[in-house]
């Protein structure tokens, strides 16, 4: 009788902590700060240095140089964002921020979910997401991976709050809070802005022939509120460059080596080559010829005389793009010209680059010119785990499309847009894993929705 009772306590203990997600989930961020702070004590490298680079130039009051050298590769969301710790700290208080992200996006993950589905499905996306160690290779470092995803659960919380089935009182507060939350995630990663204007369109119109639609009422309100956000960014962008929505200068960069059409090409991203002596090369480890640029590391997996063989290929538009290298804009014009070129010669070789940008994005394979590794079966338990659950719920997803809530619905086209221009660039693994939360959430919503598990005794 007393072991009863005492399993009772225990059972009810447990179950009120499990109603605490930040007291459950906090043993994870003690460990995010130990891994941070015993794996991340190490010199800036490759794209750190870029927001290294950037956190300097706002602390002396601009974000790019003026032409002909801006230095727009990426948004001000995240240099802005570290811009007071890395002000005063050194880098690795910096790099602690990345730990109170992931805490808190499973924090938001929790909220998302407690009111929708069973505790014990709400625990399980949780502790997936916790312990998720695809983020564990960013979370040593200063970029923008960690806190790209604590903004896709926070605007997914926040329109959970903003379209909840019961009326709310502060509604419209919600609603401009999850706009300027997807606004400034544009601002970290700015394929989100391409994101945020493709849904604004496509949201015009359906206001526009819907307009007693409330849902689509309030979705207008939330992306007019993220474009206004984006707004100050866009105009400062115009008068440095001149040009209508632009967000970035390594655009261009980017397609190009997606439409490559070498045999052992796949579509990844290299970095542009420079002319020595009149002759194409790679700044790579160990070559001083340009004191001012860091070096690339020589990566161990890629095949023996790989530059060379980039070389060799699409050569003309290469030099080309050298020739600018000091002139981030004319060259981002020049690859976009080059990229189109290539697309129209080698359309099968484009479409082949998509399907492998796929694999890339979700297991971290192909790459060109590199040599198969045993570690890239690291990436497929989890996210194996991610697409077969997918694939089920897209079947329950279309045949009750009017039933799922509406933030569900408007974070599932956020990611359709996100993942599918994805695609037709140059893509790593790293998209993938930033809008991991949103496909968390939509799983679970649906096997709790669609599947009932009945665990019966088997007869003789």
């Amino acid at each position: 009788m007393k072991s009863s009772k005492s399993l009772n306590r225990i059972c009810m203990k447990v179950n009120s902590i499990a109603k605490k997600p930040f007291l459950l989930f906090l043993p994870f961020l003690i460990f995010y700060c130990l891994f941070i702070l015993f794996m991340g004590n190490k010199p800036l490298s490759g794209d750190e240095l870029r927001y290294a680079n950037d956190v300097k130039n706002l602390l002396q009051g601009y974000f790019s140089p003026a032409l002909p050298g801006i230095t727009l590769f990426n948004g001000p969301g995240y240099p802005l964002i570290i811009l007071p710790l890395a002000a005063f700290f050194p880098f690795i208080i910096v790099k602690l921020l990345n730990a109170f992200f992931l805490y808190f996006s499973i924090i938001f993950i929790y909220k998302i979910l407690v009111s929708r589905v069973s505790l014990t499905k709400t625990l399980l996306c949780c502790f997936f997401w916790a312990c998720y160690y695809h983020n564990f290779v960013y979370l040593p470092y200063s970029v923008p991976e960690i806190i790209s995803s604590f903004f896709v659960a926070l605007v997914f919380l926040l329109l959970t709050k903003a379209f909840a089935d019961q009326p709310q009182t502060n509604t419209r507060r919600y609603l401009l809070l999850a706009g300027l939350a997807f606004g400034y995630l544009a601002l970290i990663k700015v394929i989100f802005g391409y994101v945020l204007i493709c849904m604004l369109t496509g949201s015009t119109i359906l206001w526009l022939t819907k307009r007693r639609n409330e849902n689509y009422r309030k979705g207008m309100v939330v992306l007019i509120a993220a474009f206004i956000t984006v707004l100050p960014y866009l105009v400062y962008t115009y008068n440095l460059t001149g040009r209508v929505m632009y967000w970035s200068s390594l655009g261009g960069n980017n397609l190009y080596w997606m439409t490559r059409y070498g045999e052992q090409e796949t579509g990844s991203w290299y970095a542009t080559p420079y002319l020595k002596n009149d002759s194409l090369a790679f700044n790579t480890a160990g070559d001083t010829t340009l004191p001012n640029e860091p070096a690339i590391k020589q990566k161990t997996d890629r095949l023996p005389g790989y530059t060379d063989s980039i070389l060799k290929i699409d050569t003309k538009n290469l030099r080309d793009a050298a020739k600018y290298k000091d002139s981030p804009l004319e060259q981002d014009d020049l690859y976009k010209k080059a990229a189109m070129e290539n697309i129209r010669s080698h359309p099968a070789k484009f479409i082949n680059n998509c399907f492998s940008n796929i694999g890339r994005i979700l297991f971290n394979f192909p790459y060109s010119y590199s040599m198969q590794k045993t570690s890239t079966l690291a990436w497929l338990p989890l996210n194996g785990t991610i697409v077969l659950l997918m694939l089920f719920c897209i079947i329950p997803t279309f045949k009750n499309w009017r039933q799922i809530p509406y933030a569900i619905r408007f974070m599932l086209f956020v990611t359709l847009l996100y993942l599918g221009g994805s695609v037709l660039g140059s893509a790593e693994i790293r998209m993938f894993t930033v809008i991991v939360p949103v496909l968390l959430v939509w799983i679970a919503y649906t096997l709790h929705r669609s599947v009932k598990i009945n665990l019966k005794r088997w007869d003789k």
